[in-house]
């Protein structure tokens, strides 16, 4: 389903039935920061925003639920004591989701919130597709996995202790481990007990950051 929709009757339906359940988006030049909607009013929504563009009037939200994609064009009209912004919807584009190609959006993680909510979410077989479509560079490796896990391993403990990537240029030589990089040393000790060693002599592991604070 793509359309559009005007009618603030049904534009109030929608956000009824969706603000208070899915995750809200606003962009903010450029940038997608979540929005915390409080209600529905006769002049406008009210949503409470960590930041705003104040350099223009119009505003986007987006909503994704597992079929469509819902983006709100806005107009802000003001805030109320507390600050909220207020916002009147003038238009929703519904866009479903299997009908983008890679050339319509870039895939973005969002709503993420926990190793086991990243385990749900991409518990979904197109996205099961995609990985496996994923690592076109697989050629170039004698062993190549990619590795989701709904709880957090030691490498995710272990580079988040130290807040640095992983970096094993050669698993032999220890010099060859930069500062930057979590030790030598704590990377042995970890893999230890592990066979897959055996299988190579260098890794490189980075970590992915949901709003700066939990590795994914």
């Amino acid at each position: 389903m793509n359309k559009e929709i005007t009618d603030q009757a049904q534009i109030k339906k929608i956000v009824e039935t969706l603000f208070k359940v899915s995750p809200v988006y606003m962009d903010v030049i450029g940038e997608s920061i979540p929005v915390k909607f409080i209600d529905y009013k006769p002049e406008g929504i009210l949503i409470r925003a960590s930041k705003t563009n104040s350099d223009s009037a119009e505003k986007i939200l987006t909503v994704t639920n597992r079929d469509n994609i819902f983006t709100f064009t806005c107009t802000e009209t003001g805030s109320d004591d507390f600050g909220n912004l207020i916002l009147n919807i003038f238009k929703v584009n519904i866009n479903d989701i299997a009908s983008l190609t890679n050339s319509d959006v870039q895939f973005e993680v969002t709503s993420v919130i926990s190793p086991t909510e990243i385990f749900k979410a991409l518990n979904d077989d197109r996205v099961v597709q995609l990985i496996k479509r994923a690592p076109k560079v697989s050629y170039m490796f004698d062993f190549f996995e990619v590795y989701i896990s709904e709880r957090p391993t030691s490498r995710m403990r272990l580079m988040s202790a130290h807040d640095r990537p992983i970096f094993i240029p050669n698993i032999l030589s220890p010099d060859s481990v930069n500062p930057d990089f979590v030790p030598y040393t704590e990377y042995i000790s970890m893999t230890k007990n592990s066979t897959v060693l055996d299988k190579y002599k260098a890794e490189i592991c980075i970590p992915i950051k949901y709003k700066n604070y939990i590795l994914i």
